[in-house]
């Protein structure tokens, strides 16, 4: 009974977190060991940066994983230690997911050093090459599989290698994979429309093109571009030029000074989000607000009310470091709730979120997951988890569509350590 509420408890922290299917259900012994090697990677990582609430959809996808190996004839002579094992790593994989539900981080290190020590002895019954076995699948049909160089043999695209997100809720990359510059096709200006020409390689130079990257909210590569003071915020969908690697998107800028242009993307080849950045100068005399001055934990835009609360937290604060629940409340004029917000690149709401003099940044989405007809509303609050990594001042815009208006919403929040 204690496996069972479990599971039910993973299937529903999983309800808003695209995993392939074949990830779910592997099915084959090569499939099954990529799993556990890629969540037992991120369960390590989630450990050592003290995110325990995180740990819980990773290590489900163990339990899956586990059953297919059972299933499977091992080695003569292992039959009984990975019988033994197995049955040892199940209870382990539960003992983590609880103790992850209840963030207890101390506990969690020393259960996963004995469900390591029990995969690496169910391990001694398969072949090396299974254990390690890479799995490609292509991005756009994930129950394609095969070898390095096949293709997929519904869209004839390349198969990459199959990567799990360490976090669904946020992910950074340590080491960036890939570089940006961009080209204005004109001096650039403040009040007058811009284009950018901008190019995406590899550190080694080479061309980074859609398939090689996967697809987030109907987008493959965004632009994020803030102006002086983070004031100003265009969210651009990049269009691919006729040259491999080069991307297109258009703007207006409303300030002058520095403007930070940012490339957001996931390569397929690590799973990890990246945000390759340049700076753009600006010219002009339109300078903005004061800083004395900014939206603060809820704003006004064209006779709607957006007020921004933290779940469980009288004081309306955020932590960093902790895994919390951000809402998003939409009333009118009057004070009544609005419940027709519409999916905008399938989601009700976007918010980007970016810290004051950093590089860090967050991108959340409401709970629930991807939204794929354009019939169903939200509202008129919207949840999102959000792991702050670091304490200071967050500034926040938010983009929803109500009556077929694209609406983008400030907020100021101070993250306390």
């Amino acid at each position: 009974m204690r496996l069972l509420s479990f599971l039910l408890i993973s299937t529903a922290l999983f309800a808003d977190v695209a995993v392939p299917p074949r990830m779910l259900e592997p099915a084959t012994a090569e499939e099954a060991w990529n799993v556990i090697r890629l969540a037992a990677t991120n369960v390590d990582r989630l450990i050592q940066e003290k995110r325990p609430f995180e740990v819980t959809p990773q290590i489900s996808l163990l339990s899956p994983a586990l059953r297919t190996l059972a299933r499977q004839t091992v080695k003569p002579g292992t039959e009984a230690l990975v019988e033994r094992q197995s049955t040892q790593a199940f209870q382990l994989v539960n003992l983590i997911a609880q103790n992850s539900l209840s963030e207890n981080i101390d506990a969690l290190p020393p259960a996963f050093e004995k469900l390591r020590t029990a995969l690496d002895d169910i391990a001694s019954g398969f072949d090396p090459a299974v254990v390690k076995a890479e799995i490609h699948h292509c991005l756009t049909h994930s129950e394609c599989l095969g070898k390095p160089g096949d293709n997929c043999p519904q869209c004839q695209q390349p198969l990459l290698l199959r990567r799990i997100p360490y976090s669904f809720v946020h992910a950074r990359s340590e080491k960036p994979t890939i570089r940006l510059s961009i080209s204005p096709q004109s001096p650039a200006e403040a009040g007058k429309e811009l284009t950018l020409s901008a190019k995406l390689e590899t550190l080694d130079g080479q061309p980074v093109l859609e398939n090689q990257l996967w697809l987030m909210h109907t987008q493959s590569v965004q632009f994020l571009i803030t102006g002086p003071r983070l004031e100003d915020f265009h969210h651009l969908t990049a269009k691919p030029a006729a040259t491999p690697g080069s991307y297109t998107a258009t703007f207006t800028p409303t300030l002058s000074g520095a403007y930070r242009v940012r490339a957001g993307l996931t390569p397929a080849s690590t799973g990890l989000p990246e945000y390759p950045a340049v700076d753009l100068q600006v010219a002009g005399n339109v300078t903005g607000v004061a800083q004395s001055s900014p939206p603060g934990m809820s704003s006004q835009i064209d006779g709607f009310r957006f007020k921004l609360s933290v779940a469980g937290d009288k004081g309306l604060l955020l932590r960093s470091g902790q895994l919390q629940m951000l809402q998003l409340t939409v009333t009118d004029a009057a004070g009544q709730p609005v419940t027709r917000v519409e999916p905008f690149l399938q989601a009700f709401a976007h918010l980007h979120a970016f810290y004051e003099g950093s590089e860090t940044l967050l991108q959340l989405h409401p709970t629930g997951g991807d939204i794929l007809r354009d019939d169903i509303h939200g509202g008129p609050t919207l949840s999102f988890k959000i792991h702050s990594p670091q304490p200071g001042p967050l500034r926040l815009h938010a983009l929803l569509r109500i009556d077929g208006k694209l609406l983008q919403v400030p907020f100021t929040l101070q993250v306390r350590p």
